[in-house]
């Protein structure tokens, strides 16, 4: 019977949908690209002066960081036997790092088994 609850919790806690969540990716896509467009015309201003490299990897990390919170936690559930911190750690790791090339293939992955 616990293991019954287990499941209803989980599933409970995906709220978000394929669409939602694709529309918060190019949201993300849509403020690195901006904040790097707005950079390099304050750094084409201000020669010598300002260097804009450190402002966009934060906003590129802040963006995946607000994608691993929103978007990875409400869309995908860890199957009991995975959730361990190693695993859990490695994939928001590299989900923070790599996510604009991890969060399509996740979307193509979550198509694939919910839609086919």
């Amino acid at each position: 019977m616990p293991q019954d609850r287990v499941e209803t919790e989980t599933h409970a806690h995906q709220s978000m949908t394929l669409r939602k969540g694709l529309g918060y990716y190019v949201a993300g896509v849509v403020a690195v690209c901006f904040l790097w467009l707005l950079l390099g015309l304050l750094a084409g201003t201000a020669r010598g002066v300002f260097w804009p490299f450190p402002v966009l990897l934060v906003g590129y990390l802040a963006v995946g960081y607000a994608l691993n919170v929103k978007v990875l936690r409400e869309l995908c559930a860890w199957h009991p036997a995975y959730n361990t911190l190693e695993n859990v750690s490695r994939t928001k790791q590299s989900m923070l790092i790599f996510w604009p090339i991890r969060y399509p293939l996740l979307f193509f992955r979550l198509l694939v088994n919910r839609h086919l």
